[in-house]
C-alpha cells in the first residue's frame, strides 16, 4: 500500500500546471508500468480524479491497458475506468497525454466490441474526440473508434455530428495511414446506413487521393463500397480521381471483378441482366458483406430508369412505365413514383382516375433557390479561406522552398532530371502496406 499511497501522492502534488505535467509524465514512464498488479492498478486510479489529476490516470490507465491488450477477455474495471476518464477528464491534460489516451482508446474500444455493448463507449469516445483533438479541424484515432461503435450499435448521431465537422488537418503524430483509411471507411458506412449516399460517395473517393506505395486491404475494402454507391447515386461507376496514383488504378481494376461485373450489367439499363449478375456473384457480395448495399443498387436502377423516361415523355400510363422499367404492374409503378416525388428526385403529377402521369420540369420556389445559393456562397468562402491558410503554410514551408529551387535550377541549367525532387520520398510517403488488426468481419469491421 505505500507504493500506492506514494504514486497518488505524487500525481496530488503534481497536477496543477503544465510544468507539474512534464515533471510528472517524466517520473511516470518509469514507475506506472505494466509490472503493477492489476488490483495495484485500480487502487490509485480509485483514488484519483479525472477532472483534476487526468495525466496521472493516462499512464497508469495506460499501463493497466497494456495488460489487457494480448488478452481476449474483458475487464468491467478497467471499462469503467476509462469512461470515467474520457467524460470527466481535464481536456487540457488529456491533450497533453494524448499518446497514452489513444492506447487506452484502443483497448475501450476493443472491449466494448467484445462485450457486444458498443452503446456504453460512444459517450466516453465523443467526449474524448472533443477533448483530445488539438483541434476541431483534427483527425484523431478516436474518430473512426467513435465510428465504429456508431455502426456497431446503430446509434449515428453521434457519428454524423463528428463527420458533419470539417475535418481538414492530420497530425504527424499518433497518426498512422490506417486511421484516416478507417476513418474514411466508416463515415462511408454511416452514410450508407442513414440513406446519404451522396455524402457517402464524396467521403469513400477521399482513400483514393492519399500517397502511397502499397495496395492496402482497407482500400480495397473501400473501392468495393464505392462501386456499388457510385452505381446508386451517378448510374455508373465513376472514375477515380485524376490525381490517384497510378499504383492504386492499376491494381483496383484487377481485384474486384465481380463488381465491374455488376457495373457491366447496370450499364445496359436492364433489371434483368443486373440480377443475373448478382445471382451470379451472391457468394462474392455476402462474404464481403455488400450483399445489402448491392441489393440497393439493383434496386435503383428503376428509379433511374423512369428518370430516363422524363426526359423522352411528358406523360405515360402507369401500366407503360411499369413495362419499361420491368416493374410488376402499374400500382408498383405508382409507389415507386410517390417515392421518388417525396424525395424531390422527380416532378410529376399522377392522375389517380386514368392512370396516366405527367412528367415535368423540376421547380424551386426563390426562396428556396436564395437560401441554397446563400449556403453555397457560405461553403465556398470557408473553403477559400481554408485554401488561402494551406497555400500560405505550403508557400513558407522549408521543403517546398527547396523543391522549387532544385526545379528552377534544373530548368535553368538543363541539371540531370533525377537531380530532381519530385513529390514526397519513399520516407514520406504514407505506407498503407498493413492490414489493421481486427479489420475481418468477425470484429464488425464489416
Amino acid at each position: 500500500m505505500d507504493k500506492v499511497e506514494g504514486a497518488v501522492a505524487k500525481i496530488q502534488g503534481l497536477s496543477a500546471t503544465r510544468d507539474d505535467w512534464a515533471s510528472l509524465s517524466q517520473q511516470l514512464e518509469t514507475t506506472a508500468t505494466p509490472e503493477w498488479e492489476p488490483a495495484a492498478l485500480d487502487a490509485v486510479l480509485s483514488q484519483l480524479e479525472p477532472a483534476r489529476h487526468a495525466v496521472g490516470c493516462s499512464y497508469f490507465l495506460s499501463a493497466r491497458a497494456k495488460l489487457l491488450s494480448g488478452g481476449d477477455g474483458q475487464d468491467e474495471a478497467f471499462m469503467r475506468h476509462a469512461r470515467r476518464l474520457l467524460i470527466e477528464g481535464d481536456a487540457e491534460q488529456l491533450k497533453f497525454a494524448r499518446p497514452k489516451v489513444q492506447e487506452i482508446c484502443d483497448v475501450f474500444t476493443l472491449m466494448c466490441r467484445r462485450s457486444g455493448n458498443a452503446m456504453y463507449g460512444i459517450r466516453a469516445l465523443r467526449e474524448g474526440v472533443r477533448k483530445v483533438a488539438p483541434s476541431a479541424d483534427h483527425l484523431t484515432p478516436l474518430h473512426h473508434q467513435l465510428l465504429l461503435l456508431s455502426l456497431l450499435s446503430k446509434c449515428f448521431n453521434p457519428a454524423l455530428e463528428v463527420l458533419e465537422g470539417r475535418v481538414v488537418r492530420v497530425s504527424k503524430e499518433g497518426m498512422q495511414a490506417r486511421d484516416v483509411l478507417l476513418y474514411i471507411y466508416y463515415g462511408g458506412m454511416v452514410f450508407a446506413a442513414v440513406k446519404r449516399f451522396d455524402r457517402a460517395f464524396d467521403t469513400l473517393q477521399l482513400a483514393f487521393t492519399m500517397p502511397c506505395h502499397a495496395l492496402h486491404e482497407i482500400v480495397v475494402e473501400i473501392y468495393k463500397k464505392y462501386v456499388l454507391i457510385s452505381l446508386i447515386t451517378h448510374g455508373e461507376v465513376v472514375a477515380l480521381p485524376k490525381y490517384t496514383t497510378p499504383l492504386l488504378q492499376r491494381m483496383l481494376k484487377g481485384c474486384c471483378s465481380a463488381y465491374h461485373d455488376v457495373a457491366t450489367a447496370f450499364a445496359t439499363h436492364k433489371v434483368d441482366d443486373v440480377k443475373v449478375s448478382l445471382a451470379k456473384h451472391q457468394a462474392v457480395f455476402t462474404s464481403d458483406g455488400n450483399w445489402g448495399l448491392a441489393s440497393q443498387a439493383a434496386k435503383s436502377l428503376y428509379g433511374r430508369n423512369i428518370q430516363r423516361l422524363t426526359q423522352t415523355f411528358v406523360t405515360l400510363s402507369l401500366q407503360d412505365i411499369a413495362q419499361e422499367v420491368s416493374l410488376e404492374d402499374g400500382a408498383s409503378a405508382k409507389r415507386k413514383l410517390l417515392e421518388m416525388m417525396a424525395r424531390g428526385e422527380i416532378s410529376a403529377s399522377v392522375d389517380q382516375e386514368k392512370g396516366m402521369v405527367s412528367f415535368e420540369a423540376a421547380r424551386m420556389g426563390p426562396g428556396e433557390a436564395l437560401t441554397r445559393l446563400t449556403e453555397q456562397m457560405r461553403v465556398c468562402n470557408e473553403l477559400n479561406e481554408r485554401m488561402r491558410v494551406v497555400d500560405e503554410t505550403i508557400s513558407s514551408s522549408s521543403m517546398y522552398l527547396d523543391k522549387v529551387a532544385i526545379q528552377e535550377r534544373q530548368s535553368r541549367w538543363g541539371e540531370p532530371a533525377d537531380w530532381v525532387a519530385h513529390g514526397a520520398s519513399t520516407d514520406e510517403l504514407m505506407d498503407v502496406a498493413e492490414k489493421p488488426p481486427g479489420f475481418s468481419a468477425s470484429h464488425g469491421a464489416r
